[in-house]
């Protein structure tokens, strides 16, 4: 991978693709980002239609809901991005053959009670909107795509 891998970075205006693009490019990759005014990846069509024309080999997929408390308050909208963006990005990476990452959270376990690292096969019971979410997306875009790449991200 470097120079000639292309990676179409989504939710380019947030916290975490605003320091990982530039680290890409850094490396050698060829990085696409777009931010959620650019691709609104809750649009399956739109979605399907970019990967199809930038023919990304990597999608990492920055965009989402991040905050607990607005995706108890606005759970639609939340689902929309945590989930149905996710189902999006996963058949249209299987469609093109890209490889894709998508941001998940350590919420699907219910918040941790200990200091030790938890395991992949640690119990997920979420205890909040947003784990569920996260949990239901990395199960679906795994059905999809079972090479796709799940990151439970800490707070």
């Amino acid at each position: 991978m470097g120079s000639s891998t292309r990676v179409l970075v989504t939710g380019a205006g947030g916290f975490m693709a605003r320091h990982l693009v530039p680290l890409l490019k850094l490396k050698g990759f060829e990085v696409i980002a777009k931010k959620h005014s650019e691709l609104e990846i809750s649009d399956g069509t739109q979605v399907g239609k970019t990967v199809s024309e930038l023919r990304p080999d990597i999608v990492v997929n920055c965009a989402a809901i991040a905050s607990t408390g607005y995706a108890k308050e606005h759970p639609e909208e939340s689902y929309a991005a945590n989930v149905t963006g996710c189902v999006n990005l996963a058949r249209a990476c299987a469609e093109s053959g890209a490889g894709l990452y998508v941001m998940s959270s350590d919420q699907v376990y219910g918040g941790c009670a200990g200091t030790s690292p938890l395991k992949e096969d640690a119990a997920s019971t979420p205890n909040n909107i947003y784990g569920a979410q996260k949990l239901e997306m990395e199960k679906l875009v795994l059905g999809i795509l079972p090479e796709a790449v799940a990151l439970r991200l800490d707070w």
